[in-house]
């Protein structure tokens, strides 16, 4: 009869980056025996609200994020257990740029309008 291991290895990508708009996928894999459940959490620290279950799967959980809005940049953790243990959680970072827009300043009516272009920082 094999032995039962704890959860280990648990892999993702330690940062995504994507535009506004955009689709990604984070997928979180991990070893153990038996086969570790993963579950996929937003860091709660950030957001303050409970962390919830977002995705999970047996050895492998993917979370899709679907059009990605700026609000959606942040720090996601992945969890790994079995009956054996509980493995810390992995953390990855999803950062959602925004895109250039433009500011117009309004000017007395015998100028052109002034365009300003800014890039929307992220923080992270």
């Amino acid at each position: 009869m094999p032995l039962a291991d704890a959860p280990e290895r648990v892999r993702v990508r330690d940062r995504v980056m994507i535009s506004e708009g955009e689709h990604t996928s984070l997928q979180c894999s991990a070893d153990g025996n038996p086969t570790p459940t993963l579950a996929w959490t937003r860091d709660i620290h950030t957001h303050n609200r409970t962390a919830r279950t977002l995705a999970s799967g047996l050895g492998v959980a993917t979370l899709e994020v679907h059009q990605a809005v700026w609000a959606d940049t942040g720090v996601y953790l992945c969890h790994a257990k079995n009956v054996v243990a509980t493995a810390p959680p992995v953390t990855t970072k999803l950062i959602v740029k925004r895109e250039y827009f433009q500011v117009y300043k309004i000017q007395p009516f015998f100028r052109s309008p002034v365009v300003t272009r800014m890039m929307a920082s992220n923080g992270i």
